[in-house]
Formats: C-alpha cells, structure tokens, sequence
C-alpha cells in the first residue's frame, strides 16, 4: 500500500490508509478514529509504504526500506512452523472500524486499532464508550501510564501481566454486571469498569467508589478459610467471610472479630493490599512492607530478624526486632522504637551523605549504597566468613553486623554515655574462703582470676551496669570490658562485641555471681575450682550448679579503700 491508498469497509465508513507524512491513519467518515503517531520523524524519508508480509504482519518502510513502524503477528512469537505455507492471512477493515489480520479459517490475531472506549459520556453527551467489553475492545488504565487490558478473541482478557482466557465479553446491563453473558453482580446502580496497570487489574465499582469485583492479571487465589484454619484457629473452626483493611493499617476478619495483622509502629497516611505472584502484600504510604501473606518480599521474609550475605536489605525493607527495628525510608537509616513510638535516624556514615537505597552484606564487608549504586560508607572486616550478617541483639535491643564472631557495627553503640545506663558504682567482689578478690587481667580474653587485693590497681574494681533491664559486670579497666563466659571459661572480653556472654548479675541474698544461659535459659554460679590435678585451679574461676553450701562460690561485696 502506498501512499494515499486506502483499505475502505465494504460500508464505505471507515478507512485505513497511509498519508504522505508516514502517519498511518484510520478514518471515521472525517474524523481520525486512530494514528499510528508517526508523522514526520525526521531518521525517515519519504516516500513511504506499507507491506502485508507472508507472517501476517505489518511493516511501515520509509525510502531506504528501513522500518519506521510494525505490528506482529502473535502466532508468529516463538513459532518455528512454515507459517506462509500453512496459512493464508488477509487484512480487513470492518464495518465497525476494526482493522485486524484474518486466516483462512476465520481466526484473527491482530489487536484491533479501533477507538479506546472510554467510561462514560463527555461534557456534550457524546456517547465515547458502550456498556459492552468484547473482542478488539482495549480499555486504558487510570493510572495515566497509557498501558491497557485488551479482549482477544483467541486469549480473552490479556492483562499486562498474563491473561484469563475464559473471560471474552463483560457487559453493563439495567444495573447488571456479566461477565461471558453470566451474572456476577446484580442490581448496582452506577456500575463502571475501570484498569489500574499499577495493580494489573480489572475492577467494577459503584458511585461509592466501593470495589465490587476484580479480576487480577498475576493474582493468584488462594483459600482464605483453608489459610486461616492451618495459621491461625478461629473459634469453632469459624470460617472467614470478610477481610478488610481498616485505616489504622490493621488487617482484621469477620467484622473486626479477629486481627490478621496489626500495624507495629505509628499509622501511615494510607494502606494499600495487592497481589504479586502468588503473595498478598500490605504496604503504606511511606511504601514500607507491612505484612504479605507467605511472608517474603523480595528473597526473603518482610519481618526478618537478621539479613544475611546476597538477602536484600532496600528501601522500604526492615529488620524486625519485636518491640524495635530497623528500616530504609525516603533516603535515610532509621531506628525505630514501637514501645514509644518514636524514630531516631541513624548516622552510618562519619564523612558522606546521600540518599540511602540499600545495604549489602558481604563475606568481610557491609555496604552502605545509593540509588545509582556509589558507596556512602563502607566498613570492612580483615577477617572473612560466610556467616557476616546483620541481625537483632535483643539483649541491647541494638541492631549489629556481626563477622567471625566479632561485632564491627552496632546501633545503638553501647557505652558508658548511654542514658540507659547507671552510674559507676566501683566494687570488690571477694571471696571469705580463698580470701583473695576478683582480679581481670589487661589483656583481653585472659582468664578472670583472684588474687590478693592491692588498692593501686584498677584490676581489682568492677561496677555492675544495667543496659536493658539486663546486669552486666564490668572492669573499672576500661568500660568496654566485661567478665564474659566463653565455653565455660570465666574470661575478660569486649562488652559491645559479647552481650548475649556477659550477663553476669548478683544475688545479693545469696551473694551469689551468677551467670544467665540465654540459649538454655538458665542461670549458673561462677566459682573456684580448687582441682589438685590443675596447678593453676586455686587462680581460676569455673561454672557450677549454684550451691549455697560451697563456700568457693561465695562472694561478698566490698567497697575499695
């Protein structure tokens, strides 16, 4: 077809021909129904033609017979069959202003280039859409994007995202919804059919603006009542008939009976569920990941508590500590604590500023990166292990990246500043039986022992710290070193890098020095040894079953001289 040439209906109404600017035009009488929008592109030269090739496609070629614009045939995607010698296609302009590509045996598979229909009358009661959805039909999505759901006649409603191919005609009737003629929704008034591309899916509402029914392009369904009877037991085995999204951010069943999922911090402007995959996900304004129903956003769970090496940590994504956490938002590190409530930015970086976009744990490294991928603080480890990760500390309820059983970053910093600490209060900790004191050598990781008191050392000095609601003892040495079990053995090591080792308090009534197990949940007394077969037993210090019979565990506090 050249330029000027026409394919016209057999109604004379509509025609289908190339102007002499290379625009591809379809006329309604003299009204442009559809454009191909490709007039004067200054890389093309005229003059221009159109060619129908053996595959049932269009091909727009300027002078140089380079392709200016093309439409392909569907049946030829991913088809290696001797298609020109198998089908004969034509091309048609109907009587309705449909152009499509037709075979032999009546089957077409070209998208219509008829007119968008729209939603409902314009300002002069020009009727721009009907109350019909059929084959050729697109229907543009509110969003803005330009992108459309289409109704094929051999896919049914194509979504961007997959396709339903038993839907092939919806239709608005007397305040009825149909779906391939079958009532879905009957005797709503002001019913409309709306797409959003952002969700990728279909919706029918009221002048409520109330969603009635939707149709998902990669939504998959799944059993609420079977999903609720395996994660959570409702009384009676009471099956789930609602679920809705209340303002506060809380997901809640059956008329408010029952919570789903509660919103952990303070409430969002706004809230919004959406399918993905086979995943429901809650998000707010902020665009933070609140919930998704099989729990993991990107490669791994929303409300994990530590992210390990290749696991994503991005903006909107947290590490979830129960009453606290950790979150990338709007460009910045925030800490967050849900008891009170408040939010405190972290400064992970000494030098830079940026907008933050993501963390990356590596084997020695963590990295703190922006949007285009620069570097805003980079601290790295000598050491290397593949067990680097960034996790919850519950004991300071801090957030830390721990490597080789070393701690090289941690939020809050635990130190002698921290308004949740008490004041020093120096001690001896001596024992009536070996009448000798708690002695911690300078040197990290030597064995905590007793020896004769002298005044002039620090060694002999301790303080108890409460950090947490959780006791400590600490060497008046220096204030990040404490008394820590470590394999059953009573050492001296970095309080920061060794919380969960270092929880030593004391029982004053039984003056006891006792050391709490986190992993067993158990408490143990710290005693001497005493072993004839260790030349070293009567300086060093063991684990044992608290016994307020043996005195080598008896420890009385004295004030320093």
């Amino acid at each position: 077809m050249n330029e000027n040439e026409a394919l016209v209906s057999n109604n004379g109404k509509y025609r289908f021909y190339l102007q002499e600017t290379g625009n591809i035009v379809v006329k309604e009488n003299s009204r442009t129904a559809w454009s191909s929008s490709t007039a004067n592109i200054s890389i093309y030269e005229a003059p221009y033609r159109i060619t129908f090739s053996p595959l049932g496609e269009l091909i727009l070629r300027d002078k140089n017979n380079y392709i200016v614009w093309q439409i392909l045939n569907p049946l030829s995607i991913n088809n290696y069959s001797d298609i020109p010698n198998n089908k004969k296609f034509k091309l048609i302009m109907s009587d309705e202003g449909e152009l499509y590509i037709e075979d032999e045996k009546k089957l077409i598979y070209l998208h219509s280039l008829k007119e968008v229909k729209k939603i409902r009358k314009d300002e002069y009661n020009r009727i721009s859409e009907d109350k019909y959805f059929t084959p050729f039909d697109r229907l543009i999505s509110i969003d803005g994007s330009g992108e459309f759901i289409y109704l094929s006649n051999r896919n049914g409603l194509e979504f961007k995202h997959g396709s339903s191919p038993l839907i092939r005609s919806i239709a608005i009737e007397n305040n009825n919804l149909y779906i391939d003629n079958k009532m879905v929704i009957n005797n709503n008034k002001d019913l409309e059919i709306i797409y959003d591309s952002t969700f990728d899916k279909l919706v029918a509402n009221n002048n409520t603006h109330e969603n009635i029914w939707e149709a998902y392009g990669e939504k998959k369904l799944f059993d609420i009542n079977n999903y609720m009877k395996t994660t959570y037991k409702l009384f009676n085995n009471e099956p789930v008939y609602s679920l809705s999204l209340n303002e506060k951010g809380d997901i809640v069943l059956n008329d408010n009976k029952y919570i789903l999922h509660k919103e952990y911090f303070t409430s969002d402007d706004y809230y919004y569920l959406y399918a993905h995959s086979d995943n429901v996900i809650l998000r707010s304004s902020t665009g933070e990941y609140k919930w998704a129903l099989n729990k993991i956003i990107s490669n791994r769970p929303y409300d994990a508590n530590e992210i390990k090496i290749g696991e994503s940590f991005k903006e909107g994504e947290m590490i979830y500590c129960g009453d606290y956490s950790m979150i990338i938002l709007n460009g910045k590190l925030l800490y967050r604590d849900h008891k009170s409530k408040t939010s405190t930015e972290i400064k992970y970086s000494p030098n830079k500023s940026g907008y933050l976009y993501e963390i990356e744990i590596g084997i020695n490294d963590i990295n703190f990166k922006d949007k285009e991928n620069n570097s805003l603080n980079h601290i790295s480890s000598s050491n290397q292990s593949f067990n680097s990760k960034l996790y919850c500390d519950k004991n300071t309820r801090s957030i830390v990246w721990k490597i080789s059983n070393t701690i090289k970053w941690r939020y809050p910093e635990i130190n002698s500043n921290n308004g949740d600490l008490q004041d020093k209060k120096y001690i001896l900790l001596c024992s009536k039986y070996y009448n000798k004191c708690l002695y911690a050598a300078n040197r990290i990781g030597s064995n905590v022992r007793y020896a004769d008191y002298s005044k002039t050392l620090k060694n002999f000095k301790w303080y108890f710290e409460i950090i947490n609601k959780k006791s400590y003892l600490k060497s008046a040495i220096n204030e990040d070193i404490c008394l820590i079990v470590d394999n059953d053995k009573i050492i001296t090591g970095k309080c920061s890098e060794n919380m969960d080792k270092a929880r030593i308090s004391y029982n004053e009534p039984k003056n006891y020095i006792e050391y709490f197990n986190s992993s067993n949940k158990q408490y143990k007394c710290i005693s001497g040894i005493d072993d004839r077969n260790n030349r070293n037993s009567r300086q060093y210090l063991t684990l044992a079953n608290c016994n307020k019979k043996d005195e080598k565990m008896i420890w009385e506090i004295k004030t320093p001289n």
